[in-house]
């Protein structure tokens, strides 16, 4: 029979005082039978109180407290008369898993934050690393800005190596980091081809690109050389070819292409970087065509197509004859009036540098003709900014700047392609004579 802890001895008696029978009355019986021995008389009637006793534990697990109807008076084995002692109450135990889960959770995500930060900061200085990478390798000082504008923006590069190929080796190897991806920022509408031209498809990398492509009616006997015009704007239009047609009527093949993102292309905008390339796969895509002088393509722009064209003027396309543009020369503050379209960080100077021909003058490939009306302010400072480098730097290849008087952006380009069109036929006949205009023919 079980016997449970004898009662609590009345007061008077410490906690380290000994009952008359030698017992400690706050300790536990060491067993059973020990209890027994020392009360073999009582052991019957305290088997009530042991029944409650058994009750009051198992309320106390159940609900974990006593409540003040359990406490009962009893007689001890001495016959002294006592209480049990109230037990001390307690709330049930909470979960230790809770504030350990907490702990946890909060320390992942500290830890979480703590590697996004300096993932993000290694990115941010290997970009910074690469930046002055370059401008370390490839920077120079040609010493031709000055005007009322602010210039800090632009790149100071030097060279090391062989300068005809410093572009070159920038270009292709510095990966452009667009901050936005999407269509060109223009509205277009793809209508039908004017009549005579033939839409045709080219390859740019993995893009498939279209263009406007037609023979003049009179071509010249043996192979016909060719010109491919770039529009002005962001997407082509009849009126685009309109203003080439010119070139046509002269004799020469004409092609317009389309670039990147526009009129529904495949590709991302890119702004003098992406189209650049897909201009020059147009170039290698007409000189493959049959009856056209691979040796005789000349190359012309109008406005953001004049920029695409000076920047041709800049590779080493072996098909290449000849570049110019009307009102197509930008220096890289031209990128502060677009910062809304710009879909490049228009903070780093590299970016910038990379999309003018006015910041790498003297690596020219290529002669280029540039024209710019005399009421275009903004096109003019570029144009001036350009010319003094120039006479800085002197690129091989002749170089000619003609403003065409009392005319705006708009109003300059067909003088700019007739006048173009009679230097192309001088040129043609080997004489460089580009006109008053001219301010370096050559090095």
């Amino acid at each position: 029979m079980f016997v449970d802890t004898p009662p609590y001895r009345k007061s008077g008696y410490s906690m380290n005082e000994r009952t008359p029978s030698g017992r400690n009355p706050k300790k536990k019986a060491k067993s059973s039978r020990m209890a027994r021995e020392r009360l073999p008389d009582e052991a019957e009637e305290l088997l009530p109180l042991r029944a409650r006793e058994a009750d009051r534990r198992r309320k106390y697990d159940d609900e974990g407290y006593f409540d003040d109807d359990d406490y009962d008076d009893f007689d001890d084995e001495d016959g002294y008369n006592g209480r049990r002692k109230r037990a001390r109450r307690r709330q049930p135990e909470k979960s230790r898993f809770v504030p350990i889960m907490i702990a946890v959770f909060g320390g992942v995500s500290l830890l979480v934050i703590i590697l996004v930060g300096v993932f993000v900061k290694s990115i941010s200085n290997s970009i910074r690393e690469e930046e002055k990478r370059y401008s370390s390798n490839y920077s120079t000082n040609i010493g031709a800005n000055s005007g009322s504008q602010d210039n800090s923006r632009t790149p100071s590069l030097t060279v090391s190596g062989n300068q005809s190929d410093s572009f070159m080796l920038m270009r292709p190897t510095y990966n452009t980091r667009l901050t936005s991806r999407g269509p060109a920022p223009e509205d277009y509408e793809n209508t039908p081809p004017p009549k005579g031209v033939r839409r045709i498809e080219y390859n740019s990398g993995s893009l498939k690109l279209f263009a406007w492509f037609a023979f003049p009616e009179n071509p010249p006997d043996g192979l016909c050389p060719a010109v491919i015009y770039f529009h002005g704007g962001f997407s082509l239009a009849e009126k685009d070819w309109n203003d080439a047609k010119p070139f046509l009527d002269a004799g020469y093949a004409l092609m317009c292409p389309t670039f990147r993102a526009e009129n529904g292309n495949p590709g991302d905008f890119e702004m003098f970087y992406g189209e650049v390339d897909d201009a020059r796969a147009a170039i290698r895509w007409l000189a493959s065509q049959q009856d056209i002088d691979g040796n005789r393509i000349a190359t012309f722009g109008h406005g953001v197509g004049g920029g695409i064209s000076a920047l041709v003027a800049m590779f080493d396309e072996p098909n290449v004859w000849i570049t110019g543009s009307s009102g197509g020369i930008y220096g890289t503050e031209i990128f502060d009036d677009w910062r809304d379209i710009c879909p490049f960080d228009t903070k780093s100077a590299f970016e910038r540098g990379l999309r003018t021909m006015t910041t790498f003058p003297q690596f020219m490939k290529f002669p280029h003709v540039a024209f710019v009306g005399a009421d275009n302010q903004r096109i003019m400072y570029f144009y001036q900014q350009l010319n003094r480098k120039i006479q800085v730097c002197r690129p091989k290849p002749p170089y000619s700047g003609c403003v065409i008087p009392a005319c705006d952006q708009r109003e300059a380009l067909a003088p700019s392609v007739q006048q173009y069109i009679r230097l192309l036929s001088d040129f043609g006949s080997g004489r460089w004579n580009p006109g008053d205009g001219v301010v370096y023919s050559g090095g």
